[in-house]
């Protein structure tokens, strides 16, 4: 009887860290696309002066949208008489550059908006409502698509007409020029200056916060068997062990070009470096937020807590957990593929990231492994591999 409720005990302690560090991984993937960067432009921009930009902007090189975004702008679904009011985005360009992966509202769709699954939710009941009408600000419309997110966001493309300030362009970034270099060329094509803001901090912290955590977990563990290592056998299978984690782990390790010196003896390029960070990452809590760069801190910052919070119940479930037979360690990894297999499901569309990430699928198993090696000291070299005693 005792032995069952330690095992229950067990896994409902590893059923909360793998709740934790999943639900940190999939606030970690909403995050800012990695081949756009987002400035805040210093001039106030219309929609006449938006769209001529816009117009320029396809017959060179550069790829830009500008957009601004409205609060509390009411939009009405008049063949069922329901209002609601919503965070109105304002574009000039394709709408792919600011939210990719979804249906893309090009510049000649003035006459169509998209809405988030949250307005299609309050306003139809139903996320099935393509090429229904809409009233946005007085003005109709027709739905061309439904955007991923609950926030009550609407999404418009701008008009000769059109009031709306737009203080943002989402720029996109070829392959060989860093963010900087990429907002010179655009202020320097265009004539508008602005501030870069950093929005790729946020999910650079969320994911290097979840894999120092999964990281100290595999640590733990390893730290255990080499201890209990003795011979070259047990040596190499250590090791092994430590490379199956560094791949689980998907460590990128990525040093930007604006993060290299010119040259070896360059001494004062760390410490401007250094205060250029720290310049980016005080302006990420300073500069005022558009509803869409609110969501990626608060993604960052609630994946920051699923990870702190996984650390004591999965520290818990590590150090009590004992593996002495091949099929409990088989039904436990088992329960975690389940577990993983759920989450996915639990997440619909919203799990497509997830699907690929190894350290979803495979963490949980590994560490088994590792606790199962840790346990049952199979690891012991074989006899002919083993020291000589010393004379």
């Amino acid at each position: 009887m005792r032995g069952k409720k330690g095992h229950m005990k067990q896994l409902l302690l590893g059923a909360v860290c793998f709740i934790c560090l999943a639900q940190a991984l999939f606030y970690g993937t909403i995050k800012a696309d990695e081949t756009t960067c987002v400035i805040q432009t210093e001039n106030r921009i219309d929609g006449n002066q938006a769209l001529s930009l816009s117009r320029d902007s396809r017959d060179g090189d550069l790829s830009f949208t500008l957009w601004g975004e409205s609060e509390n702008v009411q939009v009405a679904a008049p063949d069922l008489n329901r209002k609601a009011n919503a965070g109105l985005i304002t574009a000039a360009g394709s709408s792919g550059l600011i939210l990719p992966g979804s249906r893309t509202l090009e510049v000649t769709d003035t006459g169509g908006c998209m809405i988030d699954e949250k307005l299609s939710g309050l306003l139809f009941g139903s996320t099935k409502i393509q090429g229904k009408s809409l009233m946005i600000d007085g003005r109709p419309y027709e739905i061309l698509g439904v955007l991923p997110g609950s926030s009550g966001t609407a999404l418009i493309q701008a008009d000769r007409d059109t009031k709306a300030v737009m203080n943002r362009v989402t720029l996109h970034i070829t392959g060989k020029e860093s963010r900087q270099e990429a907002v010179r060329r655009f202020s320097g094509s265009t004539g508008i200056q602005g501030t870069l803001l950093p929005l790729h901090l946020y999910g650079i912290f969320s994911e290097a916060l979840l894999r120092i955590t999964a990281a100290f977990f595999l640590l733990y563990l390893l730290s255990g068997i080499f201890r209990k290592a003795d011979g070259l056998f047990p040596l190499l299978v250590g090791i092994l062990s430590a490379a199956a984690c560094i791949w689980i782990l998907d460590i990128r390790i990525r040093i930007p070009g604006d993060m290299l010196p010119s040259q070896w003896s360059d001494f004062a390029f760390w410490a401007e470096a250094a205060e250029q960070k720290a310049g980016e990452i005080a302006l990420l809590f300073k500069a005022e937020k558009s509803g869409m760069e609110l969501s990626y801190f608060t993604s960052a910052f609630i994946s920051g807590l699923f990870s702190i919070f996984s650390v004591l119940p999965g520290y818990f479930f590590l150090r009590s957990l004992r593996l002495r037979k091949l099929s409990f360690f088989l039904m436990m990894t088992g329960f975690f593929l389940l577990l993983s297999f759920s989450f996915c499901i639990l997440h619909g569309q919203n799990s497509s990231a997830l699907i690929q990430e190894r350290i979803l699928w495979l963490f949980f198993p590994l560490c088994l492994w590792l606790t199962y090696l840790k346990t049952n000291i199979v690891i012991q070299s074989p006899p002919h591999w083993k020291k000589p005693p010393l004379s």
